[in-house]
């Protein structure tokens, strides 16, 4: 009779078998979780890379609208001149030429009618023969309504260089007869992306509405006036918040393209997909290396543990066997993860959130009122604060000073900036608390209020006639005239400035020192 191994003896994994299949089974689990949790985590920190990108790409762009808002917002001032309605253009070529010595971001200022035709240009002495305008055809908006117009880049007939512009209407009798236009130096444009301060490795871009190279953080004057690349201009124009493209030298980007405020132009940041992508491989096999170093350790230590265990049991045995200790993680081991928890609570602490916020609020240094940028962003919010509400409403004061260029040519400057001064003391003691009183430049003052809709004609003209009283107390000869407008449903504040303006003008034409309302 045959007779069978007793099922004690069959084969059957060893201690150290067992041990080193739990510790596989142990960490094989933690070693999947920890790269998820690590792909993920890289996954969120690219996200706030993308973010700071798109919010340097915001901040970038609203820098140089500032710079095209403030030339369009002197344009308009110096359209407003009267020796264009006197036809004296002369005076006026003058005073543009000083303009441009004072302004440093404006490389000449020019006017054209409606055929093209440069009046003049302060690139060269008035009444030097000028040539066609070669933005004739895109200034033609201008002769058709449009406020304000930014050209792409052009080469400059007299600057013999590429050159971008600005360029308002001029109306003359209530009509458009011609533009102005002032150039920008295309290195102020330069100098607001450079404020910026990007990384070594990005690619900064200002293009404009022909997506031309206006601009750039790197080889400026080596790209400058080239066209984009297909793969930036195809993503600008899909309306992509970020989107893959290739620089001029040839460098894959993820790009985040922000428009221009008040404009055509878009400013393209990019940053090297090869670094992101690089950054997800390195995080990964950092975790990978790791994971595999830690399993081998726990390898050994179960293989060591089942040893001294081995060692234990066979002690009982053997009673000359002494056991030994069983081996303890290393300290390395902790240390890393640790180490690794410290850096990781480190970064997400130390990454904080980038805000480039540009406030331009300047006020006029010689009567402490708003300056002209400063009261019209306050006079839009009223404005808008207005519209809201619904039962309130905005008005506008629009005043002129009569006599004051005869009390300066008489008494000189000094005396007329302390008339200047006075009557900025006197619109002030005379506005309510919350009223905004400007000093649109020369002689011109604005005041802005808000008051209750049935009563905002009466508090507007009221306040008005004080003022007139107030300023000719000054004395000196000067007066004033004011012109007051009343919003209108839906109105825009340029409109509403204006019609207070014209209101000022009637009040002059009927005798000087008078309030007349718009109609």
């Amino acid at each position: 009779m045959s007779v069978s191994l007793p099922a004690l003896l069959r084969p059957r994994m060893g201690l150290t078998a067992w041990l080193v299949t739990v510790s596989v089974l142990a960490w094989a689990p933690m070693l999947v979780f920890a790269s998820i949790l690590a792909y993920q985590q890289q996954v969120e920190h690219q996200a706030r890379g993308q973010a700071a990108l798109a919010r340097s790409a915001q901040a970038a762009a609203t820098s140089v609208g500032h710079l095209l808002d403030s030339t369009l917002v002197e344009l308009r001032s110096l359209a407003r001149v009267d020796h264009i309605e006197r036809g004296d253009m002369a005076a006026m070529h003058a005073y543009a030429s000083r303009v441009v010595q004072v302004e440093s971001r404006v490389r000449s200022i020019s006017m054209t009618d409606a055929a093209g035709q440069q009046i003049f240009n302060t690139r060269v002495p008035y009444g030097s023969a000028l040539p066609l305008s070669r933005v004739a055809d895109l200034q033609a908006p201008l002769f058709s309504g449009a406020q304000g117009l930014i050209s792409p880049l052009v080469d400059g007939a007299l600057e013999k260089a590429p050159v971008v512009g600005v360029a308002v209407p001029v109306q003359v009798q209530g009509r458009t007869r011609y533009a102005l236009r002032a150039t920008l130096d295309l290195d102020e444009v330069a100098e607001r992306l450079a404020d910026q301060a990007w990384p070594t490795d990005w690619t900064a871009t200002v293009l404009d509405q022909r997506h031309t190279i206006i601009a750039r953080s790197r080889d400026v004057q080596r790209y400058i006036g080239q066209p984009a690349t297909e793969s930036l201009s195809s993503g600008i124009r899909s309306g992509a918040a970020q989107f893959l493209a290739r620089t001029k030298d040839g460098t894959e980007v993820m790009v985040s393209a922000a428009q221009v405020p008040g404009s055509e132009w878009v400013v393209a940041v990019g940053q090297p997909a090869a670094a992101l992508r690089d950054e997800v491989r390195q995080s990964m096999l950092v975790v990978l290396v790791a994971g595999g170093i830690c399993a081998c350790l726990g390898i050994g230590l179960a293989v060591l543990v089942a040893r001294q265990l081995g060692a234990q049991m066979r002690g009982l045995v053997n009673a000359s066997l002494q056991p030994g200790s069983p081996g303890a993680a290393p300290a390395s081991q902790v240390a890393e993860v640790a180490h690794l928890a410290s850096e990781l609570t480190r970064a997400r602490l130390g990454q904080g959130r980038v805000t480039e916020e540009l406030h331009r609020a300047r006020r006029d240094a010689l009567t402490g009122l708003a300056g002209r940028v400063q009261f019209l962003e306050a006079a839009g919010d009223l404005l808008a604060r207005s519209a809201r509400e619904g039962d309130r409403c905005l008005g506008m004061l629009f005043i002129d000073l009569d006599g004051f260029k005869q009390a300066n040519d008489r008494l000189g400057h000094d005396a007329s900036d302390r008339i200047l001064q006075q009557v900025g003391s006197a619109l002030c003691a005379c506005i309510r608390a919350d009223d905004i009183a400007g000093r649109l430049g020369g002689d011109e003052f604005v005041v802005c209020l808000q008051a209750p809709a049935p009563q905002a004609a009466e508090i507007a003209c009221t306040l008005a006639e004080r003022i007139v009283h107030a300023v000719s107390a000054i004395g000196d000869g000067v007066g004033c005239s004011i012109g007051v407008a009343l919003a209108r449903p839906d109105e825009e504040l340029d409109t509403l400035i204006r019609r207070a303006d014209q209101a000022m003008l009637a009040a002059k034409r009927a005798g000087k020192g008078r309030v007349r309302s718009a109609e």
